[in-house]
């Protein structure tokens, strides 16, 4: 597998957990952090050395934000196209919208599965 689809399976796996409210121990929080720091730093792009966009929302706005990502993933839907899409269409984004208006294309297209994954991963208790 490569980094990118090992990042894809644990985001995948990652929304069954949440869906199903199993929490995760500090151990196994730790370990898939781990995993994450060696994908990214195994990445061609170097993109681990780069702070998470993420942590530069509020946490309303980061809880809007990943409600969306989970709605989207749980229609079978990528949330980084739906929300491209709203914007080339001119559609309101919702409960997400926030993120046109104030943050705008540069922080959306900086925002990456590993980050959401990282956010998941230690928010899951």
């Amino acid at each position: 597998m490569t980094p990118d689809e090992i990042e894809v399976a644990m985001f995948a796996a990652l929304m069954i957990v949440m869906a199903a409210s199993c929490p995760l121990t500090d151990t196994q929080k730790q370990i898939l952090l781990q995993v994450m720091e060696q994908i990214q730093g195994n990445s061609t792009f170097g993109m681990s050395n780069i702070a998470n966009p993420l942590d530069e929302l509020t946490s309303e706005e980061l809880e809007a934000f990943l409600q969306f990502v989970k709605d989207e993933e749980q229609r079978n839907r990528t949330w980084k196209v739906q929300l491209l899409n709203d914007w080339l269409l001119g559609n309101d984004s919702g409960t997400v919208q926030f993120i046109r208006q104030r943050y705008g294309l540069q922080w959306l297209n900086r925002v990456e599965s590993y980050h959401l994954i990282n956010i998941l991963i230690l928010r899951m208790h």
